[in-house]
């Protein structure tokens, strides 16, 4: 029996964290809200990062409303952003998912102790029981399809993207990896964080943001690309024979492109 959840994503910014422990307050267009959902179950944190413009943010944590321990949980996995950047995603996969309360409230804090005014932006991946369509990436063929945003990004602002209209009627496509991110014209790395989503049907209306890594071509550190699959993401099967809509967010005002990788049952058939 395959197992059905909802996800959301929660994205988080400060334009400076200077000689400072800060709260990181400001939503990102199209985030998850910061205060959990009712209705779907208590939720697990199961994946967090956090991104920075400089290597100077030294540690970055949550702190989940009505924690005995206020020194709250630890975002343990954090990159320094930029146009030859990757993030291994795997590595912000939790060992072991924290539960949270319905309606719980979630503040995110991260600290410099230079005065470099660092921006930085934290990300975290809630898993609820019920209510969703999402589940485990399954293995088979890959097919692709190319991706653009719809224009220069507005940072902090979604952004409508170029629709998918050619996944083929009577066949479902589950989105596996995302690869060869780059600016338009593939110039150059993509410099800030930014995120694409779906707004299919069997997305139930889901704030659900995954991350653009830097294709293979401009990731000089860290991990090329994105493999949903390794990193332990859930996404829906989308039916095809209907437009896939998708939306993008980030931090810096350019125009990602992308190749999304999907399974689907078969190439010859």
């Amino acid at each position: 029996m395959i197992r059905m959840v909802y996800c959301e994503t929660i994205m988080v910014e400060d334009a400076g964290v200077n000689a400072e422990t800060s709260t990181i307050p400001t939503l990102l267009g199209g985030s998850a809200p910061l205060t959990t959902r009712i209705g779907h179950g208590k939720p697990k944190i199961t994946h967090m990062w956090y991104y920075a413009s400089t290597n100077d943010i030294n540690r970055a944590y949550v702190v989940p409303q009505g924690m005995t321990d206020q020194n709250g949980i630890p975002i343990e996995y954090g990159v320094p952003y930029g146009a030859t950047a990757g993030v291994d995603m795997a590595r912000a996969k939790l060992k072991t998912p924290v539960e949270l309360p319905e309606n719980c409230t979630l503040t995110f804090y991260a600290t410099s102790e230079t005065a470099a005014g660092t921006v930085v932006l934290c990300a975290c991946v809630l898993e609820y029981p019920s209510g969703g369509k999402f589940i485990d990436i399954r293995d088979g063929p890959h097919v692709r399809r190319a991706w653009e945003a719809g224009g220069a990004l507005t940072s902090l602002v979604e952004l409508a993207s170029t629709n998918i209209t050619d996944l083929l009627p009577g066949r479902g496509y589950q989105l596996n990896s995302i690869t060869g991110v780059g600016v338009n014209a593939f110039t150059a790395g993509i410099v800030g964080p930014a995120f694409i989503s779906f707004k299919a049907p069997e997305m139930e209306g889901a704030a659900y943001w995954l991350p653009l890594v830097n294709g293979g071509a401009f990731a000089i550190a860290g991990a090329p690309g994105c493999d949903l699959a390794r990193a332990g993401f859930k996404i829906p099967v989308f039916q095809g024979g209907t437009a896939l809509i998708s939306s993008c967010v980030g931090y810096t005002a350019e125009q990602p492109q992308a190749e999304l990788n999907f399974v689907t049952a078969s190439i010859f058939s």
